[in-house]
């Protein structure tokens, strides 16, 4: 089929640096490259990686600065004229931008873009949603979800856990979803290059072992579970190993982190850094990788570290990890079991040769399954499969 006179509307929940705008970035370079398919990207904000978008294709952004269904809007009679007018009106400005275009397929990413698809409605095309989230993240928006699920004629799910989620909690049927893992590029990178940048910039010993994690510093990631996790493992283990997360926060979220850190008195074992454009120069330096997360469908940090060699510490029933470790690349451990993780950190920390050859496992199932040459076209397929179906329009 000559797909060439169809485009694709991609939409982003926003532009941040972080596990799903990143995956779509990526894909997004490979598309461009593999696929002759035009496309269009919608944003539902701004940030970070927007020039990044928008070297790719025509970019636009839904929600302007100030703009979005949680902003309590002044009663003023301007903002209630521009906005009848629609210069102030997101739903208005992106209808007068796609409406008569050749849009024949939406492709949503994450499962927060209800109000999105809810603008584009006069779209007669259909709409493939890929699910990166569990019903913690999914319920907090559930109003949002319902047009998700009412919009999609099919979904992408990034584990099993996602895809079990779905079918259970939110009936969908198991035949309308296609699970493709989360997937990275292999970094070009060496970690024998790149092991001093982080000791350097904390100053530590090059002896240190350091159990290394990455998120931000939200309740559902487990930042506090990864202080626990260093008080458990410093009780038992008189030796230099310090406790690393990469990633920023709110300001209160930061605030209850190093309040945490000085009630424990481990100021000078645990350090939390904010976000980094280099983050894989940081994993570089870690030994291992704990994800600390309460819920966590499939997370890219976790290949990220994998692919550099270090073995991966997650919690049973918290998500789509699991389906990665199994029982060759760390430990899965009890859901919220601390003690259990600060078991295998220093089973770890005496076993190097097990370290060692859990990360080389790791790396090497990274490299097999995960990679965006080898899943970047399971997405194009299902692309290829509802671009132009007639039978899928809404």
């Amino acid at each position: 089929m000559n797909y060439s006179k169809s485009k694709v509307l991609f939409i982003s929940h926003d532009a941040s640096r972080t596990g799903a705008p990143l995956l779509l970035l990526n894909f997004l370079r490979w598309f461009k490259e593999n696929a002759d398919i035009p496309f269009e990207i919608l944003l539902g904000r701004g940030g970070e990686l927007e020039p990044d978008f928008a070297s790719l294709a025509s970019a636009s952004v839904f929600y302007k600065k100030g703009e979005g269904p949680e902003i309590v809007q002044k009663r003023d009679i301007i903002r209630r004229v521009t906005r009848r007018l629609g210069i102030n009106n997101p739903a208005v400005r992106i209808r007068r931008k796609y409406a008569g275009t050749d849009i024949g397929l939406i492709y949503s990413n994450t499962s927060t873009n209800g109000n999105i698809l809810q603008a584009l409605s006069f779209l007669d095309c259909p709409v493939i949603s890929h699910i990166h989230e569990l019903s913690y993240s999914i319920d907090l928006r559930s109003d949002k979800f319902d047009y998700v699920t009412e919009r999609t004629v099919h979904f992408i799910a990034d584990s099993y856990a996602v895809k079990d989620n779905l079918v259970s909690r939110y009936r969908i049927a198991p035949a309308e979803i296609s699970v493709i893992h989360e997937f990275i590029p292999i970094p070009d990178i060496s970690p024998a290059i790149s092991r001093h940048v982080l000791r350097y910039e904390l100053n530590l010993p090059e002896s240190s072992f350091i159990v290394g994690a990455s998120g931000t510093r939200h309740w559902r990631k487990g930042p506090d579970l990864f202080i626990q996790l260093a008080c458990r493992v410093r009780e038992r283990l008189n030796r230099p190993v310090h406790f690393v997360w990469l990633g920023g926060g709110s300001e209160e979220q930061r605030y209850v982190v190093d309040y945490d850190i000085r009630k424990t008195g481990l100021k000078d074992y645990v350090h939390f850094l904010d976000a980094k454009t280099n983050p894989l120069d940081y994993f570089a330096d870690f030994d291992l990788f704990a994800l600390t997360s309460r819920e966590e469908p499939f997370g890219i940090v976790c290949l990220e570290a994998a692919s550099l060699g270090k073995p991966i510490l997650c919690f049973d029933k918290a998500g789509g990890q699991p389906e990665f470790v199994e029982k060759d690349c760390g430990s899965v451990v009890p859901y919220l079991d601390v003690e259990t993780m600060a078991d295998k950190v220093i089973e770890l920390y005496n076993n190097r040769d097990l370290l060692r050859q859990l990360g080389q496992n790791a790396a090497a199932k990274v490299r097999s399954r995960h990679t965006l040459e080898a899943n970047a076209p399971k997405i194009l397929a299902v692309i290829k499969k509802y671009l132009g179906d007639e039978s899928t329009r809404t």
